[in-house]
């Protein structure tokens, strides 16, 4: 048993030393503005394609005009048009969210529950030198949300319930710092 996790481990560690020089660890500004704290990696499959993962969590739940309490994730497959991690690509993507609270403006009833989307998007990255780079993105497709509604001034009072609706609109955009390794 001790062997096979040895195994496992040596394996696992070739693998990451061989995308040692095709991964990047991402940030996504807009979110740190507003209190979403968030993280990505991005690595290269091969010349022209890279898997990307972020992760967002929000504990808070009044920050300016938008209101969350809850963590979403993202992963996307990017086809890049010149070479990975350089200028102009499409990405499929989808979004999986789960929440607690949730009240995109002031006049809107509070949600609870969870939501999943699929879009594609289109985005640049710009090359600073070997290590930094600027990625710029906006995403369009499906949303599916399952909500329960509350009251915006009495929380606890229940509106609705398994409240299920299907949207086509934003699912994904940023800006983000891009370190690569």
């Amino acid at each position: 048993m001790k062997r096979n996790w040895t195994l496992l481990l040596s394996a696992l560690l070739l693998s990451v030393a061989g995308l040692h020089a095709q991964t990047t660890l991402r940030a996504n500004l807009p979110g740190w503005a507003i209190a979403i704290g968030n993280i990505g990696l991005e690595t290269g499959l091969s010349k022209h394609f890279t898997l990307v993962a972020e992760g967002y969590y929000s504990p808070f739940w009044n920050v300016e005009n938008f209101r969350m309490r809850g963590y979403a994730i993202t992963p996307e497959i990017r086809y890049y048009f010149c070479e990975k991690f350089n200028k102009h690509y499409l990405g499929l993507h989808g979004n999986y969210a789960n929440y607690e609270r949730l009240q995109l403006s002031k006049q809107k009833n509070i949600r609870e529950g969870h939501a999943w989307a699929l879009g594609l998007a289109y985005g640049h990255q710009w090359i600073f030198n070997h290590h930094w780079y600027f990625d710029l993105f906006i995403g369009v497709g499906w949303w599916h949300l399952n909500n329960d509604l509350y009251c915006k001034h009495e929380p606890d009072y229940k509106i609705g319930e398994k409240l299920i609706e299907n949207k086509f609109g934003i699912t994904r955009g940023g800006a983000s710092f891009v370190y690569r390794f």
